[in-house]
């Protein structure tokens, strides 16, 4: 098997986050409309003021994404990724040990939904 450059091997990593990107997108979108059916989960998220709600569900959805691609970044959670070409990509080795800092500087902000500054001491 040939060695891939770095930027092939970045462009790869761009596509992983492409997918994170959809799903914190999609995670966001269920939380708001769970948020306004009726649910058990509306029910209680009901007790809550609207714009609190609001503002905590893409900071819940980003903390836990940032937590798994942490994990895997610190090799606790050793995982691969197929992309669309067939290329199978080990996000510990290929990764750089960098999802999540990725993730925080760079994916999350392009995602289609809103997010929340993140301050200098939330790390």
């Amino acid at each position: 098997m040939a060695k891939r450059t770095k930027k092939a091997t970045k462009d790869l990593i761009q596509e992983f986050g492409e997918i994170v990107k959809a799903v914190r997108d999609e995670a966001i979108r269920m939380a708001d409309a769970k948020a306004t059916k009726k649910s058990r989960i509306a029910e209680r998220w009901r007790q809550l003021d609207q714009e609190t709600i609001a503002s905590v569900i893409p900071d819940i959805v980003d903390e836990t994404l940032f937590v798994l691609l942490n994990a895997i970044d610190g090799e606790e959670l050793a995982l691969r990724f197929r992309s669309a070409s067939g290329v199978e990509v080990d996000l510990i080795a290929d990764g750089g040990h960098e999802l999540a800092g990725w993730y925080y500087g760079d994916w999350r902000e392009k995602s289609a939904e809103r997010w929340n500054p993140v301050l200098p001491d939330d790390f």
